[in-house]
């Protein structure tokens, strides 16, 4: 075989088997990553699978290698070092630009600016919505022999 078409295979397929160990690693790490959020200990990533998804465009299982790199080129984006695989490191700066995007304003609407819905208030029967000052009333409310709830 011609010399340079060696190369152009190695080129085009070296990167396929350097992303094959960040495929083995991010599978292992998918359940046992220890990292802390909110100041509690956390084990794997797994519950954020669908959110890491959206964030690398892609719909790839995480321990294959068509994951690691779109998790590789998303890191080289961020100034990462572009591994491949979903460490720690690379966790905290995806929680990072979540936390970024995030609502911040925290104002609240006035009173005015609240919605009410008939439907909704007209389903509530009129004994229940002051049941605060009594938990008797609320038991007569719903008494079965009362005609209420069953």
């Amino acid at each position: 075989m011609p010399q340079n078409v060696t190369r152009i295979c190695h080129r085009e397929f070296l990167p396929l088997f350097r992303l094959r160990p960040a495929a083995i690693r991010n599978a292992l790490l998918y359940t046992e990553l220890k990292w802390t959020f909110g100041g509690k200990p956390q084990r794997g990533w797994f519950l954020y699978t669908g959110a890491l998804g959206r964030l690398l465009g892609t719909e790839s299982e995480p321990a294959t290698e068509d994951f690691a790199r779109a998790m590789s080129r998303w890191q080289a984006k961020s100034g990462l070092s572009a591994s491949g695989m979903l460490d720690e490191e690379t966790l905290y700066a995806m929680v990072a630009q979540w936390q970024s995007a995030r609502l911040k304003d925290g104002v609240y609407p006035q009173p005015d600016q609240l919605l009410s819905h008939p439907l909704l208030n007209s389903m509530i029967p009129r004994g229940l919505m002051n049941f605060g000052k009594s938990s008797e009333r609320l038991t007569r409310l719903t008494s079965p022999d009362r005609g209420g709830c069953r």
